[in-house]
Order: C-alpha cells, then sequence, then structure tokens
C-alpha cells in the first residue's frame, strides 16, 4: 500500500466526468464543457516538467472549448520536491493558452512564493489572471460572468468588489482556491469551482470525503449543492507537504454544465454518488476479507488457525497446502482489483470485481460449504446493492 501510495498513485493523471445540473443556467450554455485543474504544484515528486506537458497537453486537445485553473502552481514544501520558478512553468503552459482561453486564480502556495511574480509569469504567458475580478466570457455560444476571487488564507478575497460589476440578471460562475470562502458568495454564483483540498490526498476508501459541504474539512472532493447553488472541488493533480496520493489519484476534472431539468439532475445525481461513502466501506470490508482469505489459505493453511477456520486434519491439509495457496493468490487478485476500483473511484471495475466474488462464494457455497455464501458473498452483494443505491 505503501508503494502505491509513493511510487504508483502519485504518477498517474485520470481524466474524470462530471454532469452538474445548475439551477438559473442559461439554455444557451446547456451542456458546456468545462476542463479545470488545480494544485498542480510542479515539482513535487513524480510530477515534474513532464507530467506538466502531458497535462497541458491533455487540456490542449480536449473538447473543452475553456479551462480554468483554481491556484497553487508551484510548491513550498514537499519532501523530495524540487522548486520549479514560475516563469519556467509559465512556458510550458503556451500551447494551451494558444489553442483556447484559460483563466485562473493564485493559490496559498503561490503567495508564499510570491503570487504577482506567478500572476506576471503566467499572464505573459497568456493565462487570464482573475483574482478578485469579473469578467464576461462568450465561448461556445454560451453567455456568462466568471468571477475570479482571491484566495482565502493569503489573497484577501474581495467578495463584493467582484461582485459589484457584475449584472443582476447574470448566470455567474465563481473561481478560487480554497473552497471555504464558498458560503460567502452571493446567490448569484450559481456555480463556485474551487481546489486547495486535494481530495484529502491521502484517503483509502473515500473515508475523509465528506458527503455535505463542511467548511472545515480537507477532504472535500467533487459537487455539493445547498440552497439552488453548487460548489464543485477539484482533487488537484500534485502533492503537498508529504509526497503521497492514496485513493485521489491526479485528475483532469472535465465538467458538463447543464441548465436545470428533471433528466439533467438524474445524470448529475448519478455522477456525484457515483461511489457513496456506504459502497466504499463495504468494498474495504469484502477487500480486507479477501486478504484474510490470502493470508489463511497461502501462509497459516497448515497452523492452528487454518485448520480450524477450514475444519481440516493436519494431513490433509498437508496434502493440500499447494492448492490451497493457489486458491489464496486468486483471492489476493480479488482484493487487487477492489482496492484499485476504491482508488480510482471506478464504478464499473467495482461491478466487476464484486461480482468475480458473489459467483466464487455461489460455486463454492455449491461445492464446499454453504457457510461460504454467507462469509463471502454476503457483504459482496450488500457493496453492490450501495453501489446502485
Amino acid at each position: 500500500m505503501a508503494v502505491y501510495g509513493f511510487v504508483i498513485e502519485p504518477g498517474r493523471l485520470v481524466k474524470r466526468d462530471y454532469m452538474l445540473a445548475l439551477q438559473r443556467w442559461p439554455a444557451a450554455c446547456d451542456g458546456l464543457r468545462i476542463d479545470v485543474v488545480s494544485d498542480t504544484h510542479t515539482g513535487s515528486p513524480r510530477n515534474g516538467i513532464d507530467r506538466l506537458d502531458r497535462w497541458v497537453r491533455e487540456l490542449a486537445e480536449s473538447d473543452a472549448p475553456i479551462v480554468l485553473m483554481a491556484g497553487d502552481y508551484v510548491i513550498l514544501s514537499v519532501l523530495a520536491g524540487t522548486y520549479v520558478p514560475p516563469d519556467v512553468i509559465a512556458e510550458h503552459l503556451k500551447p494551451l493558452t494558444a489553442r483556447k482561453p484559460v483563466y485562473a486564480v493564485l493559490g496559498n502556495h503561490d503567495w508564499w512564493k510570491n503570487g504577482n511574480a506567478v500572476a506576471r509569469a503566467f499572464s505573459a504567458a497568456g493565462v487570464r489572471m482573475i483574482d478578485n475580478r469579473a469578467v464576461p466570457v462568450d465561448v461556445a455560444g454560451c453567455r456568462f460572468w466568471l468571477a475570479g476571487l482571491g484566495d482565502l488564507l493569503e489573497g484577501q478575497p474581495d467578495v463584493g468588489g467582484t461582485f459589484a460589476g457584475i449584472p443582476a440578471d447574470a448566470a455567474v460562475v465563481a473561481l478560487t482556491h480554497e473552497p471555504a470562502l464558498w458560503p460567502r458568495l452571493p446567490g448569484s454564483a450559481v456555480l463556485t469551482i474551487a481546489g486547495h483540498t486535494h481530495g484529502g490526498q491521502i484517503n483509502p476508501f473515500g473515508m475523509f470525503t465528506p458527503r455535505r459541504f463542511r467548511a472545515d474539512s480537507h477532504g472535500l472532493r467533487g459537487p455539493y449543492a445547498k440552497g439552488g447553488r453548487m460548489l464543485f472541488v477539484t482533487p488537484g493533480i500534485g502533492t503537498s507537504i508529504l509526497p503521497m496520493r492514496l485513493g485521489v489519484p491526479p485528475e483532469i476534472s472535465r465538467l458538463t454544465l447543464r441548465a436545470d431539468n428533471p433528466r439533467a439532475n438524474v445524470a448529475a445525481s448519478r455522477g456525484e454518488m457515483t461511489m457513496s461513502t456506504i459502497a466504499l466501506v463495504l468494498m474495504g470490508l469484502v477487500t480486507l476479507l479477501h486478504l484474510y482469505f490470502l493470508v489463511l489459505e497461502m501462509f497459516l493453511w497448515t497452523k492452528p488457525i487454518g485448520l480450524k477456520t477450514f475444519r481440516n486434519t493436519p494431513e490433509k491439509a498437508e496434502t493440500t497446502r499447494v492448492l490451497a495457496a493457489n486458491q489464496g493468490l486468486y483471492n489476493g487478485f480479488l482484493a487487487a482489483g477492489l482496492v484499485y476500483a476504491i482508488a480510482t473511484d471506478s464504478r464499473e471495475f467495482a461491478l466487476f470485481f464484486l461480482a468475480c466474488v458473489v459467483v466464487a462464494a455461489l460455486y463454492g457455497a455449491y461445492s464446499v460449504n454453504r457457510r461460504i455464501f454467507f462469509v463471502q458473498g454476503v457483504p459482496a452483494i450488500a457493496a453492490l446493492v450501495a453501489l446502485f443505491l
């Protein structure tokens, strides 16, 4: 698990789609695609210039006509990281800004490393910096206002001044770094986009991700709705302090904004609740069970606990231990598949491997002992039900 968290997951880059149904969103803007990145932290381990070029290329080639960047482009301090100056980062953003409009605000790390210098470098590369500024946007036949707010920790956000020049009937998307600013924004901001949390950065099984907005939570991730407004928190790309990601792979968030209607609401709710907390907890239980089966069958088959668990005699255990070890390895593969599904928040992988567990439990109940169905199959069935709920 530690190797995965330090070496594998921080080096990944996923593109995840979200459909958000917004109240008071113009019909002409229905279906608008926006790509969002944040907390890119270039220079953190497994996240150097090559990774920067990769996500820039992905964004440039995407079908979204606009890109929003929610802050923290440099690193202040991360174990084994290497500081990359903002002018170097900005130079590598030019292939993106040459293709489509890119709007950005600064994060707390940017201010700690001279926010004005970061803003100047990015502006020179074609990034439209909008800290404490509101600008009209006309893209793909859609017109709305984009309100950029300074970082809550270091950027002195000017909510009143930023919204003062926006027409009263305009649809507004707010962009800021710290999601805790969301409750302070006026109701005209139908959608607020933020970063900062890294989705918890170390968040196995989504255990630290609140299902309802909490301003003090460091595990905020994905969409949150309240009072006709929506907040979306992207989990970011880089790492901070500890160069580890677990359960929150680096992400380009691909938002599709829909005008509020029943069909869009159904789609949005499915997108938001792809993997509920209950489903993740049950999947974690099934994973732990199969890791336990692996240990029992591969290493403890002939030991007292193995003999007692499987009701074997020492003689029978000795003659079947190779077969048992083989069976233990299969259980390990099932556990590995579920770990991957949890880490990537992949509903499809979860469905496949949980279904495999249920089939194995049914066959074991038929061929060996009905107790297997209750021990192995029932938790997997419960997790499947939670996924569909």
